[in-house]
């Protein structure tokens, strides 16, 4: 007889049985929506666009208007590496926060860190992240290597973590 992967667990084979215990985690709306900050920017301009192309002619045409001035911007060089690397970061900022769950990087209350904002660079991404309360700059040190996972491996042949230098002294 043999066993499948995907069995399901009992209490007695469940690698994960304390993890109601560590933290629960609460999703607020304003939350999610800083998160998707830059998804909701995007479909919002599109939608307001295509609301505002559709005024003066059907929607039919506005949406071909629309398809056809996204190509044209996807078409110049200049524009569609700022583009891509702009995707690149935003994805790279999704990533880090699953990071940040998947790694327990988190406060004991649950609460994870904040990507605040992430910026492309010559040599790749930079990400500035928040740390509250119970999390310390040592704790992403040691989980650099899941760190330059989350930044897909093939990627990021290299992850730094800095602290601010001009942030609070006290």
């Amino acid at each position: 007889m043999t066993t499948t992967r995907n069995a399901n667990r009992t209490q007695r084979n469940n690698p994960y049985l304390l993890d109601g215990y560590a933290a629960s985690f609460h999703r607020s709306a304003a939350g999610v929506a800083w998160r998707w900050r830059t998804e909701l920017l995007v479909l919002t301009v599109l939608g307001a666009a295509l609301l505002l192309l559709s005024r003066t002619l059907t929607l039919t045409g506005a949406a071909i208007t629309l398809g056809a001035l996204v190509l044209a911007v996807l078409a110049v060089p200049g524009s569609r590496r700022f583009l891509i690397r702009r995707f690149w970061c935003t994805l790279a900022r999704h990533r880090i926060h699953r990071l940040c769950y998947e790694a327990r990087l988190h406060t004991r209350s649950g609460r994870l860190p904040p990507v605040l904002w992430t910026r492309p660079t010559k040599v790749g991404e930079r990400a500035h992240v928040l740390c509250r309360a119970g999390i310390c700059a040592e704790d992403f040190e040691a989980h650099i290597g899941e760190l330059r996972a989350a930044c897909y491996a093939c990627y990021a042949r290299d992850a730094r973590v800095t602290r601010n230098p001009t942030g609070p002294t006290w």
